[in-house]
């Protein structure tokens, strides 16, 4: 039987370059995201160059409530087993807290936060049933410290990181042959984050620290491959990383607001 992957926000960016991965890899795709045009032209490229892979999608808002339910329902309807689910979808704010649209952050917190806990515990629930199923979250280098400019994204990705983690040595702990990969990428260029987060004007996507779209996904999917727990994609910046996390907090701040600084 062939297997499925759930991709969020799999019809642009990191999402749909996995997506592209994934059907080399003779995998059918179901599609989950909010731009309905998006989803059709990802459609398109996936018939034109994976004719023999099956495509589901869903044009879903994932930051209203409720919407995780409504993805697993269409699972359900559809009789689709989810072998994998890459919970990719996800958005930032960027300037100092006061600045910002409330209702925008609450938003983003909805799609970041809660919709990724709830499609966790979803399908999780089914592969736990079938002792088989791999869960990839996508969190981000913004993660692992506070972040002015970044606070509420930054902190949002923290919960996916830390949550992320913990569940994976649950479940070590217990037993199961289900699987959990946490993906902290840097920056990432060629995907629609800079500019739906107001960042245009940012240092972030330029330089040292920041990666193109297609290595992110190929270093994630790699990881995915090999059965990893976590993946900081770019190895340069694994080892990078493993010396600025040493740092004390207040520098490590200091770092990432450089990094966020405008031009």
């Amino acid at each position: 039987m062939t297997p499925t992957v759930l991709i969020t926000g799999g019809s642009s960016g990191i999402g749909f370059e996995l997506a592209k991965l994934f059907a080399k890899d003779s995998y059918n795709l179901f599609l989950v995201s909010k731009p309905p045009q998006e989803l059709a032209q990802a459609v398109a490229y996936f018939k034109e160059h994976f004719p023999e892979t099956k495509i589901y999608t869903l044009a879903q808002d994932l930051s209203i409530q409720g919407s995780a339910a409504k993805v697993y329902e269409f699972t359900q309807t559809q009789a689709l087993s989810i072998e994998v689910l890459i919970n990719n979808a996800g958005v930032g704010t960027y300037g100092f807290l006061d600045s910002i649209d409330i209702a925008k952050e609450i938003s983003m917190l909805n799609l970041n936060v809660l919709t990724l806990y709830h499609l966790t515990r979803l399908f999780l629930a089914d592969m736990l049933a079938k002792n088989h199923g791999q869960i990839i979250n996508i969190a981000s280098v913004a993660a692992f410290q506070p972040n002015a400019t970044l606070a509420t994204y930054g902190a949002s990705k923290s919960f996916v990181y830390s949550f992320s983690r913990a569940l994976s040595q649950e479940l070590k702990e217990s037993g199961s042959a289900v699987k959990l990969l946490t993906v902290c990428p840097p920056a990432t260029r060629k995907t629609a984050f800079q500019k739906r987060a107001g960042m245009e004007k940012t240092n972030t996507f330029e330089g040292f620290g920041t990666l193109d779209v297609e290595v992110v996904a190929e270093d994630a999917y790699k990881a995915f491959k090999n059965g990893k727990e976590f993946i900081i994609p770019g190895r340069g910046l694994r080892l990078l990383s493993m010396f600025v996390n040493r740092l004390p907090t207040q520098w490590r701040m200091f770092l990432a607001r450089q990094h966020l600084q405008q031009k």
